[in-house]
């Protein structure tokens, strides 16, 4: 319940409340990968993006192959100028996209490296 209300809270543009809503849930429930996925992404909405890759971090250590997570971790690290530390996350995400037969998120994560000077 605590989930669903965060998440309802983060669609409603109230991020302390989201937040709030999801230490709860995970609080319960510490191995509730989507309540910290979810956290990180409202993290980035209030500018936290250390705290947001430390909630993907642990997104991640639960589910390896969170592509996701990949991708969102990526893109902070870009927001703090850990370029390397981005380009490793957007070619996970996109080897993970690929698996998943996600193939426009897969190349949307292949858009992020070739504009961080990497062809793949």
């Amino acid at each position: 319940a605590y989930y669903n209300r965060g998440l309802s809270k983060y669609y409603l543009k109230d991020n302390q409340g989201a937040i709030a809503d999801l230490n709860q849930a995970i609080k319960l429930k510490p191995d509730f990968t989507l309540a910290y996925y979810n956290r990180g992404t409202t993290k980035v909405q209030l500018g936290d993006y250390q705290g947001a890759i430390a909630d993907w971090n642990q997104a991640i250590k639960l589910k390896p192959d969170l592509a996701y997570g990949y991708y969102n971790r990526g893109n902070a690290k870009v927001q703090l100028g850990d370029y390397q530390g981005a380009i490793n996350d957007f070619r996970q995400a996109a080897k993970f996209f690929k698996q998943e037969n996600k193939m426009q998120d897969y190349q949307n994560a292949l858009n992020k490296l070739k504009e961080l000077g990497v062809s793949n």
